[in-house]
């Protein structure tokens, strides 16, 4: 997505392209493993494959170039902290609450009044919260 406050990078765009494709494909060994094998965790002495097996190092790399923008896009501007978390809530959020309003339909009987309370005001972590399986976890 193109800003209209800094100047477009599109090298940016390519490794985050690549770091998506190594999620993708470390998803997809995580199915395969565990759909033809015993369970057991992937390992590997290949470098090259120990990239993809390792698919948090994909979301180190996405969380390196948020901050790389951030830092490029701030860099000698005043920052409205206010506006930016309002308008990160008003992207989030939405998603997150469409999350669990699918994780509801699917798992309806794990649903209380006070764990949807504890899971939309964020306290997802604490013991009585929503449990809707791969919806909340």
């Amino acid at each position: 997505m193109k800003s209209s406050n800094i100047k477009y990078l599109p090298a940016i765009d390519h490794l985050r392209g690549f770091a998506a494709l190594i999620i993708m494909v470390y998803h997809g060994i995580l199915v395969f493993e565990n759909f033809f094998s015993t369970g057991a965790w992937v390992d590997t002495y290949n470098p090259v494959y120990s990239m993809f097996v390792e698919g948090h190092t994909a979301v180190s790399l996405f969380m390196v170039l948020s901050g790389f923008i951030f830092t490029v896009g701030a860099n000698g501007r005043r920052i409205d902290y206010g506006g930016f978390l309002r308008n990160r809530f008003l992207r989030i959020y939405p998603l997150f609450l469409s999350v669990i309003a699918a994780g509801i339909y699917f798992y309806p009987k794990h649903v209380s009044i006070a764990g949807f309370l504890k899971t939309v005001f964020f306290y997802s972590y604490a013991a009585d919260a929503l449990n809707l399986g791969p919806f909340s976890s």
